[in-house]
This record gives C-alpha cells, sequence and structure tokens, in this order.
C-alpha cells in the first residue's frame, strides 16, 4: 500500500519542479517552433496561391492573345489568298490573251506563207508543165 510520509511531499515538490524546468525549456521552445512553423506553412499555402490565381490570370491573358493572334493570321491568310488567286486570274488571263495572239500571228503568218508558195507555184507551173510535157512528148512544146 502507499504511505503519505516526507519522501512524498519531497517528490511532490520535485515533480513540479521538474514539470515547471520542462515546460520552460523543452515543452513551450517546441510548441513555439511549432507555431511557428505552422505559420510558415499557412503563409507558403496562401503565397502559393496568390501565385496560382496570378498564374491562372496570365495563361488566361496568354490564351486570349494566342486566340485573338490566330484569328488575325487566318484572316490575312485568308487575304493573301483571296490575292494570290486574283494575281493567277490576272496572270491566266493574260497568258491566254498571249497565246491567243499568237496563234492569230502564226495563222496570218502560215496564210502569206500559204499565198506566197501558191504565187510561187503558179509562176512555176508553166515551166514545170512545159518540162512535163517534153519529158513525156520527147520534143518541145
Amino acid at each position: 500500500m502507499i504511505d503519505i510520509n516526507g519522501t512524498f511531499f519531497i517528490q511532490l515538490v520535485n515533480f513540479l519542479i521538474m514539470v515547471f524546468f520542462l515546460n520552460y525549456f523543452l515543452f513551450k521552445p517546441v510548441l513555439a517552433m511549432v507555431e511557428r512553423r505552422n505559420e510558415k506553412m499557412r503563409s507558403l499555402k496562401s503565397d502559393a496561391a496568390r501565385n496560382k490565381d496570378k498564374g491562372e490570370k496570365v495563361m488566361g491573358k496568354y490564351e486570349n492573345k494566342l486566340t485573338e493572334m490566330r484569328k488575325e493570321t487566318s484572316g490575312m491568310l485568308a487575304a493573301a489568298r483571296k490575292d494570290g488567286l486574283a494575281e493567277q486570274g490576272k496572270i491566266v488571263g493574260q497568258a491566254r490573251k498571249e497565246f491567243t495572239r499568237q496563234i492569230e500571228d502564226a495563222k496570218s503568218e502560215i496564210g502569206r506563207e500559204s499565198k506566197k508558195a501558191s504565187e510561187s507555184l503558179k509562176k512555176h507551173i508553166e515551166e514545170i508543165s512545159a518540162d512535163i510535157a517534153k519529158t513525156l512528148l520527147g520534143r518541145e512544146v
């Protein structure tokens, strides 16, 4: 059984002194360090949340700018295509006109050459006919 005697009070005083010293030198510094760590964690969490919000805003601006640039680029490409097709049509039209002109020139040149050849043949036809008759008949005609 437990006796309450003088040592009990000495042990009780010793225990209270030990609790006081442990509280002062161990528990309070450890609790203060844990509180500082918790405060630092809260601060880091709030900084992370602010940075996340800033990042989302910047990302939204970037995506809007990118969409805007894509629309602008698409418009520029469409205009360039339209201009290119118009230029192509103009060049093809000019080429057709030039080709038609060259064909007409060639036809007129062929006509002139044909007329020259025909006239030349008409001039020589009498000579050739006389030569053929002379050769066939064996005498002058």
